[in-house]
């Protein structure tokens, strides 16, 4: 309770910051996505520093290393508000979905060839960015995450057997029927006029 607590305070004292006259609906949502995907990727960056090096998998190891730079750089630039919140989220997205999508080409490279849970479950967390964006209204950054995750889908495909995409599949299928459904919800929320005022506040 007491780390709820703790993270909450933490997740209005960077709204305040950030939104010192007014914070919308939307934002707010920004900011706790923010604050949280950060948290993540500071926790799970030291753990890929310690996996690349146990598996010699220097070129990993080097764009961790170049991503760890990046994040560093982009949370400096977002909390010193040197840029729009709003792009500042974005790069943040578009930051851990080329991650993601590199980190499971060094999985289909260096892992064990009849295991694809490392790829399938970036793929899936690549379709929460994606659903997350499209829900926090960064339509660009969500349609440009479908048309990048084709060809993602489509090399874990090609290395996945027959009897193993049978089951992993629906996951795949899953993940593009739920960004048609905050797409087509979405619409249906914007078209409504008594929630269309309160979305763009």
């Amino acid at each position: 309770m007491k780390a709820k607590n703790k993270l909450w305070d933490w997740c209005m004292r960077l709204e305040h910051h950030l939104f010192p006259d007014f914070c919308g609906v939307v934002d707010r949502r920004r900011v706790i996505a923010f604050v949280l995907l950060s948290l993540i990727e500071i926790l799970i960056i030291p753990y890929h520093f310690i996996l690349f090096y146990i598996m010699d998998a220097w070129i990993g190891f080097c764009y961790n290393l170049a991503h760890t730079i990046g994040l560093a750089i982009l949370l400096y630039l977002v909390l010193a508000r040197k840029v729009v919140f709003k792009n500042g989220i974005s790069m943040l997205y578009i930051l851990v979905f080329v991650k993601l999508a590199v980190d499971s080409m060094l999985c289909l490279r260096y892992g064990a060839k009849q295991d694809n849970l490392s790829v399938m479950s970036n793929i899936f967390i690549m379709f929460i960015l994606a659903i997350t964006a499209q829900s926090q209204l960064l339509n660009k950054i969500s349609i440009g995450f479908t048309i990048a995750l084709l060809p993602v889908v489509a090399v874990a495909i090609s290395h996945t057997q027959f009897y193993v995409l049978l089951f992993s599949g629906k996951a795949i299928l899953v993940g593009f029927l739920m960004i048609f459904y905050v797409w087509l919800y979405k619409i249906w929320i914007m078209s409504s006029p008594r929630n269309s005022v309160s979305l763009t506040s």
